[in-house]
């Protein structure tokens, strides 16, 4: 997530305390304990609301060795800060602690260290959660990839901000990668004409993931994101010129009869506008229809301004039936 690791639960009670209040163990149980509750104030979500567990020596005190090592956490308890893995103001981390529990100890919002801390909920047998870091890269489900840690266990760990690992593309995308059809290469390079410059391209993972193998287990701020997408290749466009159309996608329609116009400009290859010299219109009814040629009697040309339209053929041909029948009348009177 643009945040860094996210809690994405799968209990049949709901996704809150996931991300909102704090967690005490109680009677022998666990608790969630809601913010507080201020009139016009909206507690702020958090991504994991856990204190992180690192460092070389609790990879090897859980059986976990050499590679990644391991990575644990256990739940935030109530007045405990909770400090971010990404970038943050003091205003945004004063409002996500203080909507969420009751802080007590304002100086820890304002500087953010965690090593001397005394939170509550470590020495908690079962608070503490550990997996190998080859299931934390790869976001494999938790219930199936957990490590026992005992209390014991905890007294060779460091408390840390954040996984100082680097996920893999299945545990940013979760789950199988989405196959799609790739157009084919000639429409992927042809010169489109734009009247806007198109926003550039995402940044691909694989580019993300090397830039965040320098600061592992840190999302990426926006001047990274932005500085790798300028640098990314854009794709071939051309602005039109203000007050210009934009070419026509489709060819002229041919006048009735099969004949383009001499002079038409049609869609040029490519998707490019047809030269300026070639943009003037022919009128078809200006325009010298070409000579047919038939095996029957020709029929009378029509005159230059008319069409030869099949109404009009009927037309012309009662006419001349009219005109004939009235000579042969005036015929037989005289």
């Amino acid at each position: 997530a643009p945040w860094g690791w996210t809690w994405i639960d799968d209990a049949p009670w709901g996704y809150a305390p996931f991300h909102y209040g704090r967690w005490v163990f109680v009677g022998g149980g666990w608790g969630w304990v809601p913010g507080p509750v201020v009139v016009g104030v909206r507690p702020v979500y958090a991504p994991a609301l856990v204190a992180w567990v690192g460092g070389p020596r609790f990879g090897v005190s859980v059986g976990i060795g050499g590679g990644i090592g391991a990575v644990g956490w256990f739940p935030l308890g109530p007045r405990e800060v909770f400090v971010p893995s990404y970038r943050y103001s003091g205003a945004y981390i004063e409002r996500v602690n203080v909507t969420n529990t009751v802080i007590v100890n304002r100086t820890l919002i304002r500087e953010g260290n965690v090593t001397n801390v005394n939170y509550v909920n470590r020495g908690v047998p079962g608070a503490v959660v550990a997996v190998r870091g080859d299931a934390m890269v790869g976001g494999r489900p938790v219930a199936a990839a957990a490590v026992r840690v005992e209390p014991g266990m905890m007294a060779s760990a460091t408390i840390v901000t954040h996984a100082a690992v680097v996920p893999e593309r299945g545990a940013v995308l979760g789950g199988r990668e989405v196959v799609r059809a790739a157009p084919p290469a000639v429409v992927v390079n042809r010169t489109v004409v734009t009247r806007n410059a198109p926003p550039p391209a995402p940044v691909a993972f694989e580019r993300q993931r090397v830039a965040m193998q320098s600061n592992p287990g840190r999302p990426l701020d926006r001047g990274s994101m932005n500085q790798m997408q300028g640098s990314a290749p854009r794709p071939m466009y051309r602005q039109a010129p203000a007050g210009q159309s934009q070419p026509q996608s489709r060819p002229q329609q041919p006048p009735r009869g099969g004949f383009a116009p001499q002079g038409s400009s049609g869609s040029q290859p490519g998707g490019s506008p047809a030269p300026r010299t070639e943009e003037r219109r022919v009128n078809p009814q200006n325009q010298q229809q070409p000579r047919q040629f038939e095996r029957t009697n020709p029929q009378p040309q029509p005159r230059s301004n008319e069409r030869n339209t099949p109404r009009e053929k009927q037309q012309e041909r009662q006419k001349q039936e009219r005109h004939e029948d009235r000579r042969e009348r005036e015929k037989e009177k005289s």
